[in-house]
């Protein structure tokens, strides 16, 4: 649920999920691929003790 959460409510994920979903033609295979990343991003927050800011990369250039 979260993966599908993220893919509608979240530009980058939205952008991932229809490019690899035009790639394998399986919504499945690429919902696990929004899976593996956002429990990727979650422990490298929860590693580092930081708040997730959606905008990061137009923060960090500024």
């Amino acid at each position: 649920m979260p993966s599908l959460s993220s893919v509608t409510h979240s530009a980058t994920y939205n952008k991932f999920y229809n490019r690899l979903n035009d790639k394998k033609k399986n919504g499945l295979i690429s919902g696990t691929a929004v899976q593996r990343k956002l429990l990727g991003l979650i422990y490298t927050l929860w590693k580092k003790d930081e708040v997730y800011i959606e905008d990061y990369q137009n923060c960090k250039i500024a």
